[in-house]
């Protein structure tokens, strides 16, 4: 039996990539009506990412399901979306927040705490 090690080549570094492209791999939208209204709010069309989120509404489509939408909205800092989104009950979560701290955003920060964000609660 021969005791040697195989021998590997060294692979080069992998790209990084931020959390929310993280997450919007991992949890990419199935429902084609909430990858539309994700795209609306990454690009930052209010009204067509509002009408998008009133029909998802409309059908009863759990708030959860819009995270990826305020993602997009704080991506394009679109201020007002952020506020429909948060108004709506779509969840205040930790990648939210990074997101924020990340564009350096003041105002989405802000108005997190104007919405019930305790910023000293510790992350779970």
């Amino acid at each position: 039996m021969d005791d040697t090690l195989p021998i590997f080549e060294p692979v080069e570094d992998l790209p990084t990539i931020t959390d929310s492209e993280l997450h919007r791999l991992l949890f990419r939208p199935v429902d084609p009506d909430i990858e539309r209204a994700e795209q609306a709010c990454r690009s930052g069309d209010t009204d067509r990412a509002t009408r998008y989120i009133e029909q998802l509404q409309h059908l009863c489509t759990p708030v959860e399901s819009l995270q990826i939408c305020l993602l997009g909205a704080i991506e394009s800092e679109t201020h007002g979306l952020v506020r429909m989104l948060l108004c709506t009950g779509v969840p205040i979560s930790p990648l939210v927040i990074k997101l924020a701290l990340q564009h350096n955003s003041q105002s989405v920060l802000s108005m997190f705490v104007e919405l019930g964000w305790d910023i000293n609660q510790e992350e779970a």
